[in-house]
């Protein structure tokens, strides 16, 4: 089953790692990821309704103001810019309508103020998945970690009927 998704990762994973956005301004990740997951039937939070914005630690609001400004130039629409309500993240419910324990899987977005290496014995230089933000990369395996979380995301919600809770 697994090797249905194959190719999937591997592309989604190359497209996020192309796209790295620093903490509290990945924007055009969580539109990315809200038209996935809403793609699969899931009902997606976002904004206020999953972030309580006095708890966030570390977020610039020069930084946030530039993640909105790149969601913009990538395309990332008005309406689910005003739904994120300058916050990035989200939650993703699938509601099987049976009874039994919840399930939780968590994902980083964020990526480091790292430089990624162009010398073609790198995979990502050699394969033409290299960052498109210079001085930022996915250097921890948030993309990657991001396009495992589609799978079984995707597999939840398109194998319903095989579910047990």
């Amino acid at each position: 089953m697994l090797s249905a998704y194959h190719d999937q990762l591997i592309n989604i994973r190359r497209q996020l790692h192309q796209n790295p956005e620093e903490g509290w301004s990945e924007f055009t990740t969580t539109a990315f990821l809200v038209t996935t997951l809403r793609g699969y039937g899931y009902d997606v939070l976002l904004g206020r309704k999953v972030i309580d914005p006095e708890a966030c630690l570390g977020r610039e609001e020069s930084v946030v103001k530039a993640g909105l400004e790149r969601a913009r130039r990538n395309g990332v629409s008005e309406e689910l810019l005003a739904e994120m309500e300058e916050l990035t993240g989200c939650v993703a419910v699938l509601d099987t309508g049976r009874p039994g324990p919840t399930l939780a899987i968590r994902f980083d977005i964020d990526c480091v103020p790292v430089t990624e290496c162009t010398d073609e014995t790198h995979v990502p230089a050699k394969e033409g998945f290299i960052s498109k933000n210079p001085g930022f990369m996915h250097a921890c395996g948030h993309d990657f970690g991001r396009g495992l979380s589609r799978h079984p995301r995707g597999l939840l919600c398109g194998h319903r009927a095989h579910r047990r809770a």
